[in-house]
């Protein structure tokens, strides 16, 4: 029964922390697209549409690891260099 019993506790854990890596995931993805809506003057709804058709949003996901160390200006300029070579006009 103990062994049950850590593994629950374990268990519990370790859902807290995806429960809290989503979440700062989420607010991380936030920022950018708020940051790159400023950054254009546009609204955020026309911001996540351009970063999705031009593979902005993709590239963020797969490289989250990585970018979310860089400074959200980093993370929009290389993500505006990704939307480029998928046919993107912004930032040209």
């Amino acid at each position: 029964m103990q062994h049950v019993l850590r593994f629950c506790d374990s268990f519990r854990k370790f859902l807290t922390t995806m429960n809290r890596e989503t979440e700062n995931k989420i607010e991380w993805f936030v920022a950018v697209i708020s940051d790159f809506a400023r950054r254009f003057k546009i609204k955020m709804q026309p911001a996540y549409t351009y970063l999705k058709n031009y593979g902005g949003i993709d590239y963020l996901n797969r490289h989250y690891e990585v970018l979310h160390t860089f400074s959200i200006d980093e993370a929009i300029d290389n993500t505006i260099i990704i939307c480029k070579r998928h046919g993107g006009g912004m930032g040209v």
